[in-house]
């Protein structure tokens, strides 16, 4: 069994193929369904890119976004609990996770 892809305490979650739960993605950003191995907590895990190398301006862009979003703070915004960016944690942002439909189904 391989080992858990990993970010800080955040472990991403898989699927019973074993493939990484991913909740969503864009061109710019990746997100994962995982937990905080500390506090068994559900979060979600957002990285830059799609999986690939990450160029060193879509990283400051992002670390920017994640930064400001850790500032937020309101009842019905997910809440950050980590922003890194290190050699040894990787670049990522760790957040509350809101189960439920996403925002475009409900638009839809």
């Amino acid at each position: 069994m391989p080992e858990p892809l990993c970010f800080a305490r955040f472990e991403v979650l898989t699927r019973s193929d074993g493939s990484p739960h991913i909740l969503g993605g864009s061109s710019t950003v990746l997100a994962y369904k995982g937990r905080d191995r500390d506090t068994g907590q559900p979060v979600m895990i957002q990285v830059p890119g799609t999986g690939g190398q990450v160029g060193p301006t879509a990283r400051m862009q992002f670390m920017q976004e994640a930064q400001a979003m850790q500032k937020v703070n309101h009842p019905h915004v997910a809440r950050v609990l980590q922003v890194e960016d290190s050699a040894t944690e990787g670049t990522f942002c760790a957040m509350e996770y809101c189960d439920g439909p996403a925002l475009q189904e409900c638009i839809d």
